[in-house]
């Protein structure tokens, strides 16, 4: 395709995606990156997974997708026009963003080093099949 000719679209694992800057809270499987640790260069870019990604829906009932392979696990928000699909077969050419800047309630934190650091949370823009 035009666009595999003119991009390099990282490929494998999510721990590939955003210069392996991605984190996640424990016990939780949607990915962010966070200012208290390193931001890559970009805010979006092309995947080639090497597993399936399926539709599933999260613990609140809403959209999004899931990466699983025997070593590693992600849930990922889906924001794009297309009509989801059940499935996303590995190697299919995905559009991966992070969101805008976003800081969790630290309404309980005790103090500055108990506070949650803004984060952009992983989302798929869409695929090319």
């Amino acid at each position: 395709s035009v666009l595999l000719q003119r991009t390099k679209p990282w490929e494998g694992s999510p721990d590939h995606l955003f210069d392996g800057f991605l984190r996640r809270v424990m016990y939780a499987d949607n990915t962010f990156v966070s200012e208290r640790h390193h931001v890559p260069h970009m805010s979006m870019g092309y995947w080639l997974p090497d597993a399936p990604i399926i539709k599933w829906h999260d613990k609140g009932k809403i959209l999004c997708y899931r990466y699983y392979a025997q070593e590693r696990k992600l849930i990922t928000d889906y924001t794009d026009f297309t009509t989801p699909i059940f499935k996303l077969p590995e190697q299919t050419l995905i559009h991966v963003a992070l969101r805008l800047w976003w800081t969790p309630s630290n309404d309980l934190a005790v103090d500055a080093s108990s506070r949650v650091e803004r984060r952009c949370y992983l989302y798929i823009a869409g695929w090319y099949m």
